[in-house]
Parts: C-alpha cells; sequence; structure tokens
C-alpha cells in the first residue's frame, strides 16, 4: 500500500507553491508534523537545526487562514497566529522568512483564480516603533510575532483585546526557555491568554513548540499543553492537556574534532598581559594568585599559540562562526585575531552591544563582507546566519545541548554536515570536550525539568491580571486560573494565599516608597483587587531575567546630548573609568566624554588603544548529568593502557593525536599525585599547609557548580561549628567551581578529617538550609527574587536603578527579615513604620519600628530615633510600652523593637464607644498619670500626648493604659534652648510648644486636660478650618468649659469643670504643680454618680467647636503665621501621622473635612495629600499650573524582551515620569517613586510656583495631623 502523500491534506495553492520550491519534497519534521497540526492537536516538534520545522509549524496554520477565511469574514481584525521567539533577533528573522510562502501562495492562488486572503504579518518587540504599536493596535495583523516579555505587556494592555481569536501559537526554540523562570512567565501568560479567549468553556489553542535539543520530551509537552482547569478538589491533581509528541530528531551529520595547537599544554610560553584576574583562565588565574601577581606582567599562556591557528582556521574557510563563554573574551579573542592577521577578520557579537551594530555584524558576515565572527550565546539559536562554512569552539561548550546547537550553526541546512573545531584553554579543558564530543555524537542532551511554583514570577502575574480586571476578582477563579499553567499545577493553596498575603502588604520593609501593597485582599468577600498604580508597576517591571547594573553606552549627539546606542557597560567598570579613558566595544575603539547617573556618552577613538571591557554574571553551570559523563570519562580512560587511551580518544571522541596525548599525561600526572583520578565514581580530597600556614583542602569533583554551590555552603557551615574539639568559630574561606570546591581554614594541630567534607543524606539539607541564609549566594538570589516580585521595582522606565541601590535596599529586607517574621503594618508616620512581626529567634510578638530610608545619613534623625529608644528603656513603668531592642543591618536600616500591645488606642475606643461614664474615665486618667510619672521622674516630657498615644490593652486579666510612642519626646534635666520649632499634633499642643518655646511636664499636664475632656465630651477645646486655627486657639483663646463641650443635658459638676480649666490654663505656672497632683484632684472629685445618671446617645460627627474670640493684634498675627509656615513646611517634607491607609480620599466638603480625611488617606505621599488641604486654606492664591507633561497610556510603555546575555532595551522613555516625584532627590540617590498626582492635585512643581516651596528632605523634625 503506498504511503499517503504528506502534501494531501494542504489546499491546492499551497500543495502547487511547495513542491515548486522544494522539488526534494517534506523532509521528516515536515513528514511527521503535519498529520497531528492538521487535526488539531497541540503539537512538540523535535528535529534538528536546519530540518524545516519553522516551515511545518507555518504552514498549516497559513492554510487555514489563506482559505478558510475567504466565505466566512471576521467581524473584527484579530491576530489569529502567536508566534512567539526567545530572542528579538530570531523573531525578525522569521518575518523575513515567512514572506517567501506568502507571497508565493499568493501568486500561485491569484494565477488560477482562486479566492484567498493575504495574511498581514506583524512584529512587536522592544524594537518596535510606536507608530507601528499604535498602528497595529488599530489593525492587528493576522500573524503577530513577539517575545514573551512582549506578549506579558500585550495582556496587560488594552493591547489584549487583539489577542481573542488567536487560533494557533508557535514557541520556538523552547528549550532555551524550559529550565528558566522565563519560561514559566510565558506559560504562565499564555493561560492567561486563554482566559482572554473565553477561559475553560472555549477551546484552547493550538500550540506548537518546536525544538532542536530537549530531553525529556513528556516533561517538555506538559510544559508547553498546560493543565485542564480543576473544579473540584475532590477530583485530585489537575490533568495536563493532551500534547502530540513528534520525535524526529535523527543524528545530525557532525564533523567534528578537538585541536591542540601545542606540543605540551603543560609547558607553554608567556604572554603579555593587562586586565583583570576574573577574565584569565582558571589555572592562570590560580597561578596568578598563588604568585602574587594582579594587574599587568608577563603571564604564561596559551592564547600566543592559540591566535595564529584560528587565523588559519579563518582564512581556510569563506565563513566561520567562533564561539566563546562570556563577552569579555569575545571582545578581546576578535581583537587578537585582527591584530594577527593584520587586517580585520573578525567582529565581536554578543548582547551588549546595540542591536542595530549586532545587524550589521551578522548582515557582513551573510554577504561575505566579514569572515568571522566572534560570538556568545546570543548567536546560540536558530537564527539564519547564511552559509556559515565551520564553527569554532574555544573551550568546551556549557552543555551538550549548547554544544549542538552552536556547531549547529554550520551547515545549517536539510542534510547539511556541521562542521565544529573545539580549541581547549587548559588541560582539564581537555576532559570536558572528548566527553562533550561524544554525546553530541550519539545526540545524549542533559535532561531539563521547568521549575516548580516559582513564587516570584506568580506574585509579577497575580498583580498584572488584578490589575487589568474592572472590578475585585474573585480568589477561587484566580487559583483555578493559575493552576492551569503546568509549573504552578502543584502549587499548594498555603503558598498561593501567602503570596497574595504578601502582595497585600505583608512583607518586612523599611518604608521605602515602592514597597508598599500593591492588592487588597477582601477575605471576607473572597476577592482581591488593585491599589492604584499596580498596572504600571507590573508593566515596568516585567520579565525575569535579573538586573544585572548595566550602563548604556551611547555617542555623543550633534547637540551635545546622548546620541546613537553603542552598546553597554558593567557597573563595575563603569565606576573604575573615568572621562578620557578609551576602550573596546565591538571591536572599535571608543573615548568616554561623560560619565552621567545612567549612561557613558562617548566619541570614536579609532587606532587608539582601548582597555578590553569586562562583565560580571553568573554563568548558569555545568549540567549535573554532562559532569557525570565528564566524570565516567575519567573513570574509563584510567583503566586503559596508554595506547588504548589515545586510540579511543582519537577514534571516539574525536581529539586529534597532540590533544589525545595532553590529556592522557593530564590524567597522568594526577594519579602520580593522588593516586586515584577524581570521577562519577570517585571523588578526591586534597590537602596542603599553605605558604603562611593555613590549611587548604580541595575536593575534586566533575558534577558542576549546581551541586558543588550548595554543597560548598553545607560544608563551610559545618567547619564553622569546628572540629577535633575546637569550640567553634572558625573562620572559614570557600569557592566552588564546575570541576571542584576549595576551602582555607586556620592552622590547627590535626588535619580536617576528609568525612567532614562528605555529609551524609540524612543531614545535607539540613546544612544546606541551615547555612544557605548568611551565603553571598543566598542574598544575590534574595536580591534577583525580590525584584521579579515586585519588591524592589524598577524605579523609572527606562531609568536604571544603581546595582548597589539594589543590593543595599536588598540588604535591608533579607538582614530583617531573617529574625523578624512580618506580619502587617500597624501604622506609618513621617519618620518610621510600624510592624506586627514575630521575632524567629526568641519565639515572640513584637512591634517593629523602622525608620524611614529618606533620614538615612543624618544624625539628627537617627539620633531622635535612637532617643526615643533609650528613653523608653529608662522608664520600665507598667504603664508605658517596654523596649526590647535597637539595632542597624549592615545596609543601614535603622529600626527598634518594642513589646506587641494587643489592645486598641483611645482614638479607636471614642470612634466605637459614643460617650464614657466617669467610672470609665478616671481608671484610664489615673493609668495616664501613672505612665508620665514615670517618665516626669526620669526629666522626659512625652510631648506628643494624645489618644492615638494611648493604648488600653488586658495584662493578667485587669485592664491597663500603657503610653507609647516617645518619638519626638524631650529629656529637661539636660539644659536646651528654644528651638523656636513646631513639632508635636497641634489638636494636643499647650500654648507654650505651640509657639517652639522651651516645655516642661506641664506641658503633658496640658494635654492630659484635653484628652480628658475629649474620653467626657467627645470633644476638643479647639477646633478649627487649619491647623493655624487649632494653634491660634491654644495661644490666645480661652478653652471652652466641659460643660459648654458637653452634649445637651449632660450636667458637669462644678468641681469637674474647675479642674479641667486647671489642667488647661494657658500659663503653665497657673497649671497642676505636677502630673501626681493632677491624679490626685481627679481621685478626690466625686461626682461618679451624678455623671452616670446622665448618659444620652450622640453622634461624635455632628459636634462643631463653637466660635471663639481671638486676639488680632500684629504681634499675635505674626507669631501665629510663623508658627503656621513652619508647620506646613515641615507637613510637606516629614509626612503625617497615618493610621491604617485604606481607601481613596474624597473630595472634602470642608477644609476641617480634609484635614481629618488625611488619617484614613489611602497608601499615598502625604505631600500630594497636604497639597490640596493647604490650597484650599489660601483663596487668594491662584490655581496651580497644569501639569507640564501627560503619561503616555499603558500601552505606550516600552516593551522589555529578555534575550539571552541580552539586556531589555527601551527605546522611548516615558514622558513626565521623573517629574511626578514629591520628594526632592537626596545626593546620590534617585528619588523613590510616587503615585502620579490626579489632574486636581498639585505637584511639587505648583507649590513652588503658587504655594510654599517645601524644604530639602532632612528638616529634623515632624508634624502629626491628628
Amino acid at each position: 500500500m503506498a504511503a499517503r502523500d504528506p502534501l494531501q491534506s494542504f489546499h491546492p495553492a499551497v500543495r502547487r507553491w511547495f513542491e515548486a520550491a522544494f522539488p526534494k519534497g517534506p523532509t521528516l519534521a515536515q513528514r511527521k508534523g503535519w498529520a497531528p497540526i492538521f487535526a488539531g492537536e497541540s503539537t512538540l516538534l523535535l528535529a534538528p537545526t536546519g530540518s524545516g520545522k519553522t516551515l511545518a509549524a507555518f504552514l498549516v496554520a497559513l492554510d487555514r487562514l489563506m482559505f478558510s477565511r475567504t466565505t466566512t469574514p471576521e467581524p473584527r481584525e484579530r491576530v489569529r497566529i502567536l508566534y512567539i521567539s526567545p530572542l528579538k533577533a530570531l523573531g525578525v528573522d522569521v518575518e523575513r522568512n515567512l514572506r517567501a510562502p506568502l507571497a508565493g501562495i499568493h501568486a500561485v492562488a491569484q494565477r488560477e483564480g482562486l479566492a484567498h486572503h493575504l495574511p498581514t504579518v506583524g512584529v512587536r518587540s522592544g524594537d518596535t516603533p510606536q507608530s507601528e504599536r499604535a498602528r497595529m493596535l488599530r489593525h492587528p495583523p493576522d500573524i503577530l510575532i513577539t517575545t514573551p516579555e512582549s506578549l506579558f505587556l500585550l495582556l496587560s494592555s488594552q493591547a489584549r483585546e487583539t489577542l481573542r481569536g488567536v487560533e494557533t501559537v508557535i514557541v520556538d526554540e523552547i528549550h532555551s526557555l524550559v529550565a528558566s523562570k522565563r519560561g514559566v512567565h510565558l506559560f504562565m501568560s499564555l493561560e492567561r491568554l486563554e482566559h482572554e479567549r473565553g477561559g475553560p468553556e472555549v477551546a484552547p489553542t493550538q500550540r506548537i513548540g518546536l525544538s532542536a535539543t530537549q530531553r525529556p520530551l513528556d516533561e517538555v509537552a506538559r510544559l508547553l499543553g498546560g493543565f485542564c482547569e480543576q473544579q473540584d478538589e475532590l477530583e485530585g491533581p489537575p490533568r495536563p492537556r493532551p500534547v502530540t509528541i513528534v520525535d524526529a530528531g535523527r543524528r545530525r551529520a557532525l564533523d567534528l574534532i578537538v585541536e591542540v595547537p601545542v606540543e605540551d599544554m603543560a609547558r607553554i610560553g608567556t604572554a603579555e598581559y593587562e586586565g583583570r584576574e576574573d577574565e584569565l583562565p582558571a589555572e592562570l588565574a590560580a597561578g596568578a594568585e598563588a604568585a602574587g601577581v594582579a594587574g599587568q606582567g608577563q603571564r604564561r599562556s596559551i592564547w600566543p599559540s592559540i591566535h595564529p591557528r584560528l587565523v588559519e582556521l579563518i582564512e581556510q574557510r569563506r565563513s566561520t562562526m567562533l564561539f566563546v563563554n562570556n563577552r569579555s573574551l569575545a571582545e578581546r579573542l576578535s581583537q587578537a585575531i585582527n591584530t594577527v592577521a593584520g587586517r580585520e577578520l573578525s567582529l565581536a557579537h554578543h548582547g551588549s552591544i546595540a542591536k542595530d551594530r549586532r545587524a550589521m555584524i551578522e548582515d557582513r558576515l551573510k554577504r561575505g563582507d566579514l569572515p568571522a565572527i566572534v560570538a556568545t550565546s546570543s548567536l546560540e539559536l536558530g537564527i539564519d546566519m547564511g552559509a556559515v562554512d565551520q564553527v569554532v569552539q574555544i573551550e568546551a561548550p556549557p552543555s551538550v545541548a549548547s554544544g549542538l546547537q552552536r556547531i549547529g550553526r554550520a551547515g545549517h541546512q536539510v542534510d547539511g554536515t556541521s562542521r565544529g573545531v573545539i580549541i581547549p584553554k587548559y588541560r582539564h579543558d581537555l576532559l570536558a570536550c572528548a566527553a562533550v564530543i561524544s554525546h553530541m555524537r550519539e545526540g545524549l542532551v542533559e535532561p531539563t525539568l521547568y521549575p516548580r511554583n516559582p513564587l516570584d514570577v506568580l506574585a509579577q502575574q497575580l498583580v498584572a491580571m488584578v490589575s487589568i480586571a474592572s472590578g475585585p476578582v474573585d480568589v477561587e477563579a484566580l487559583w483555578r486560573l493559575v493552576r492551569r499553567a503546568a509549573p504552578f499545577a502543584e502549587l499548594g493553596r498555603r503558598a498561593f494565599e501567602g503570596t497574595l498575603d504578601m502582595l497585600a502588604g505583608r512583607y518586612p520593609s523599611s518604608d521605602f516608597a515602592e514597597l508598599r501593597p500593591r492588592l487588597i485582599w477582601d477575605r471576607l468577600a473572597g476577592t482581591v483587587e488593585a491599589r492604584k498604580g499596580a498596572q504600571r508597576l507590573a508593566i515596568t517591571n516585567a520579565g525575569t531575567i535579573p538586573d544585572r547594573g548595566l550602563y548604556g553606552v551611547f555617542m555623543l549627539g550633534e547637540d551635545g546630548a546622548a546620541g546613537t546606542r553603542v552598546g553597554e557597560l558593567d557597573e563595575e567598570m563603569v565606576f573604575e573609568s573615568r572621562d578620557g579613558d578609551v576602550f573596546v566595544l565591538g571591536a572599535s575603539s571608543w573615548k568616554i566624554v561623560e560619565i552621567t547617573r545612567d549612561r557613558v556618552i562617548v566619541v570614536p577613538a579609532p587606532g587608539e588603544a582601548g582597555r578590553m571591557p569586562f562583565w560580571h554574571g553568573d554563568g548558569p553551570g555545568r549540567p549535573p548529568a554532562f559532569g557525570a559523563a565528564i566524570g565516567a570519562l575519567a573513570r574509563k580512560l584510567g583503566k586503559l593502557e596508554r595506547e588504548e587511551a589515545e586510540t579511543l580518544l582519537q577514534q571516539e571522541h574525536a581529539l586529534d593525536p597532540l590533544a589525545a596525548r595532553n590529556l592522557i599525561d593530564y590524567l597522568g600526572d594526577q594519579r602520580e599525585a593522588t593516586g586515584v583520578l577524581p570521577s562519577d565514581k570517585t571523588l578526591v580530597v586534597e590537602r596542603w599547609i599553605d605558604e603562611i600556614g593555613d590549611w587548604r583542602v580541595a575536593v575534586l569533583s566533575p558534577f558542576g557548580a549546581r551541586v558543588h554551590a550548595p554543597w560548598a555552603t553545607a560544608i563551610a557551615g559545618r567547619l564553622r561549628e569546628g572540629w577535633g574539639g575546637d569550640s567553634g568559630g572558625v573562620e572559614v574561606d570557600m569557592l566552588w567551581t564546575d570541576d571542584g570546591m576549595a576551602f582555607r581554614l586556620p592552622e590547627t594541630d590535626q588535619p580536617p578529617p576528609a568525612s567532614l567534607f562528605f555529609p551524609g543524606p540524612d543531614e545535607i539539607e539540613d546544612l544546606v538550609v541551615e547555612n544557605l541564609g548568611g551565603s553571598a549566594l543566598f542574598a544575590a538570589r534574595f536580591r534577583e527574587n525580590a525584584a521579579r516580585a515586585l519588591l524592589l521595582p524598577r524605579r523609572q522606565v527606562g531609568k536604571r536603578t544603581p546595582l548597589w541601590m539594589q543590593r543595599k535596599r536588598s540588604a535591608d529586607l533579607l538582614q530583617v527579615a531573617g529574625r523578624y517574621r512580618i506580619e502587617r503594618r500597624l501604622g506609618r508616620g513621617g519618620m518610621a513604620s510600624v510592624y506586627a512581626a514575630h521575632d524567629e529567634l526568641l519565639d515572640r510578638p513584637v512591634a517593629l519600628k523602622v525608620l524611614s530610608d529618606k533620614f538615612e545619613g543624618q544624625q539628627a534623625a537617627l539620633d531622635r530615633f535612637l532617643q526615643e529608644a533609650r528613653f523608653i528603656a529608662r522608664l520600665h513603668h507598667p504603664n508605658v510600652v517596654e523596649v526590647l531592642n535597637f539595632g542597624t543591618t549592615e545596609a543601614g536600616l535603622v529600626y527598634l523593637t518594642m513589646e506587641l500591645l494587643d489592645g486598641e488606642d483611645l482614638r479607636q475606643m471614642l470612634a466605637r464607644k459614643s460617650l464614657l461614664s466617669w467610672r470609665q474615665v478616671l481608671p484610664i486618667m489615673l493609668d495616664l498619670c501613672a505612665g508620665l510619672g514615670a517618665a516626669h521622674r526620669s526629666g522626659i516630657v512625652h510631648c506628643d500626648l494624645k489618644p492615638a498615644n494611648c493604648v488600653r490593652v488586658v495584662d493578667n486579666g485587669e485592664e491597663m493604659v500603657r503610653i507609647v510612642d516617645f518619638g519626638i519626646a524631650t529629656d529637661v534635666s539636660q539644659p536646651r534652648p528654644a528651638s523656636k520649632q513646631v513639632v508635636g499634633t497641634p489638636t494636643y499642643m499647650s500654648p507654650e510648644q505651640a509657639q517652639g518655646e522651651c516645655v516642661d511636664h506641664r506641658s503633658d499636664i496640658y494635654a492630659a486636660g484635653i484628652i480628658l475632656g475629649e474620653l467626657l465630651t467627645g470633644r476638643v477645646p479647639f477646633e478649627g478650618a487649619s491647623a493655624t486655627a487649632v494653634l491660634t486657639g491654644h495661644i490666645h483663646m480661652s478653652p471652652p468649659s466641659l460643660s459648654e463641650l458637653a452634649p445637651a443635658g449632660v450636667m458637669i459638676p462644678p468641681a469637674l469643670d474647675a479642674l479641667y480649666a486647671r489642667a488647661l490654663a494657658k500659663q503653665p505656672e497657673d497649671r497642676f504643680a505636677s502630673i501626681e497632683a493632677f491624679a490626685e484632684a481627679l481621685r478626690d472629685l466625686d461626682i461618679s454618680g451624678a455623671f452616670d445618671s446622665l448618659h444620652p446617645t450622640w453622634s461624635l460627627s455632628r459636634l462643631t467647636a463653637a466660635p471663639r474670640r481671638v486676639s488680632t493684634g500684629p504681634g499675635n498675627a505674626l507669631r501665629v503665621g510663623i508658627a503656621a509656615l513652619v508647620i506646613f513646611a515641615l507637613g510637606g517634607v516629614s509626612g503625617v501621622a497615618a493610621g491604617e491607609l485604606v481607601e481613596e480620599i474624597p473630595e472634602a466638603a470642608t477644609l476641617s473635612d480634609a484635614v481629618d480625611q488625611l488619617e484614613l488617606a489611602p497608601d499615598l505621599k502625604v505631600d500630594a495629600e497636604w497639597g490640596p488641604v493647604y490650597a484650599r486654606s489660601q483663596p487668594a492664591t491662584p490655581e496651580p499650573v497644569s501639569r507640564r507633561h501627560r503619561q503616555a497610556p499603558i500601552d505606550g510603555v516600552e516593551d522589555t524582551d529578555e534575550d539571552e546575555e541580552e539586556t531589555p532595551e527601551v527605546v522611548e522613555e516615558l514622558p513626565g515620569l521623573d517629574e511626578l516625584s514629591g520628594h526632592r532627590e537626596l545626593p546620590g540617590l534617585e528619588p523613590a517613586p510616587t503615585e502620579s498626582p490626579e489632574p486636581n492635585e498639585p505637584n511639587e512643581a505648583s507649590l513652588e510656583e503658587g504655594m510654599l516651596a517645601p524644604p530639602p528632605h532632612g528638616a529634623p523634625a515632624l508634624l502629626n495631623v491628628d
């Protein structure tokens, strides 16, 4: 029976075009892949590079798109085919390659008069101009080519409407995404796409995954297809959607050889070297360190022998691609090749070179104008580089899969042969080169698993999903949606809710402006909704690749500003550079003209010798499976005679004779030194005493850095505990590489036993967990995860956050989180935030007060914070809160730990109870007096006594009041001048405090009297439309009696009226002489029966203050004006004390209402809130000018695509974002981002133009508006 024609299912026009374009017929990948794709099945297609798998995926979708829409016109233009590429350049390449089939099929259909639709194609990435994006939004293309990050941005903006008609999703080079969080991010976005299309009620999209190197296929298929939605927990775990696996991965023809350019790699020559130790090969760097050589000079090096051989290889072929494992080496090697050749033979190509220059280099290689290109992993994937004749790999590739991808760039066509030359840099590298060759020939790539439950990615996606919803989002629906993505199919409910808890505000912070809650979680209703600014936050921080701290490099423009982008440099290199320095980038020399906060301005410097750039970055580490293969080869070679081993290496591992002899010699030297070879079955521990008497221990293992990093961390922790009778506290240095671990230990009588370095399987996990938290590795990963989870977001679109600042803020979070588990925020004021926390060390609840980072480096603020801790520590009284600890993290975060009071403050109690009886009031006042008495006897005046700072608690079954917040307290036992600064809460200020004069204990008595009256009547003596009016009342007006304040029908005994009037006397000497005397007078009153008999029901909100007479003399007006000026100026900077911030502040009917609403304000900076309040209190002030900039729409935010080794590029910044900060910039720091003001809300610019300008940061005073 004849085999079925694989082209039979296509439309005749498609079939005829294909037969004419490819007379040899379909490839194996196409023949096997078309059947399931035509059947509408999601398909994972594995096939070698150059086998036509991309066309196999597209052609079926094109057939449907061109010849099925003609009979049923679509009501709206929408994207039908979505192609996702991990590289922007690959997407552009695919768009170019699609032109041939589209034009060809169109021509056939026209010639034969067949009705058809000619699809449109669009590319959306970080390189897409804004005008093109707007056009695609109005008229979506039929085929959209994009990247994972751009898809996320589309789904998080109004452009998601254009994706609701997607029928086919093609994920190219899927193997590059599987093992990374970037892949998790993408496949969660695909589930969001399914939700936008209609959710489980609509048939899912057909997903097609393409890869040349991926195992195990069933793991990749689960990731590609996702899981069915689980409607009921009783159904068991979610079920994966069906995915058809098509394995067309036949072995590709490979012509491989491992060459060594010297007779004996153990006796190489010397070369002049100028550069950094971390750029040297491992053996040379170790030798340089041992010799104490740094910087420059003569080094033993194999490079003088490698460079001429590379020139020979390049000149023998038309086009050559050289692959190296880091960007620094690409730059150096390209320059060295050109120097040896005496002409331009090669150019460097990597992610830190500007995209336009990279495209120029690629085009030159394709045209044959450039003989060679030195690349990193930026060209490892399936970009069409034309007819590349050979690939040269310097050093063993990072993995077998990487080796196949790189060598596969040569002969990149159907049935082509890939020629590759691998040149090792040092002797141990020979072993890895030999192992990778045999596995490449067999196609044995390393198994790859996708990450499970990365909560940082989940947090980012949750914020994006909730922020685009039109209203509250059901938590259960969100839970089911998340679990449809394969990485989260096994997500536990506790972890999911813990992530929501964090996003709702339960995380450690130092009151950084951006570390506020992102979502509002209504647990009773079971819904979440976004806070203001959440959508912009998610969009401006899209993606998963961590910020490595890179500076953009730009040519000097004609107007003196930054012009064309050249590339980017590592932050550390920029810090080491100065104006006038010359460096090499992209094989060209550039002179630095200026270094700004976020970019380097340069001019060309042709012919000048330049410094080689460097970039720091963590490599992925050798896969353990590849390490095991290296170890197995070493074990196998160790059992053979020399001749047998050399023959094996030359025949099965493609080593040339010199390479084979060098490897056998190397293994022989190792066996002679230790008696045994390290392998997959045997690990070697070497111990010796160095020149200064310390122990050095090396553990030789082939399993790679992914295994060695946690292993070394566990061993170091065990060594620090001591051994052999040592009591512990041992200082240990460690490092790890792909080939083992090394430790440096203090001198001891006995060498460390080998057993210390091999923990048992039952203890290794505990050791790693115990010691990981204090490691640099964990700190780095914590910073990256915190940024992904939007805890340390990018401050502004297109503006880099210095890496040192990210590290500092991350260290702040990490150190506090290490001991204190933050549970919720209790309040936030101008100087600090207070959190409910749990002390993990002592296992007890605590209150954690954290000084705001805006006071960093301001000694006055630090002194005040420390003073508060010392004041409270002096008292030790049951009616004063207890201080437990005071500390500063290594990164400078200052915090104060106090006991957590489980109760309510008097302000809350007043709001809950409409009226208190004398029987309730008296014990409260006596407790308050007792606490103040303890403070006064120690010389401490509270200065901010008010109901919010008096907390009712239950201690041993007895109710009592405790005084908190000594933040602006003063020590009157020490001589001090009058400050003339008004600091405190205006409603409770004594006259002398309101005028900035010296205060003593009688100021607290004045405030206590106001509290007494408020508890009894619900009113305070002085209210007004502004703080100025309140202060004026305290200074000049006679306070109303309690009888005047009391509700109608309530009779106040004369004795109580007299006591109240004495406490509120204008002159301190007319008040009670001491707080004890005040308490005694309260006890002596016998009024409970009369007062308790009248208890009418009334509402606090209906009460209004009676107008009082005020002196209007010029002197008095001037004093009040000065006081008001100080208050408003300080309020604009230092903030307003606020309770829990829960909702938007509405437009107030009166100024008094506006001041009251400040306590219910949302998570906005005080400057933005105070502006409208003060503006309405100044009727003569002109209306503030309109905002000078307009925010771009959400869809205008630039994409941040994440290529391998490429930094996300922002083509265009959002206008005006850098102008919307409510605070001035601290020297050396970027301003903290704030929410954008509402259209009618004055920003800082309007304050300067028409009102009072806030002073610079650091004003050593605080205004609390109660």
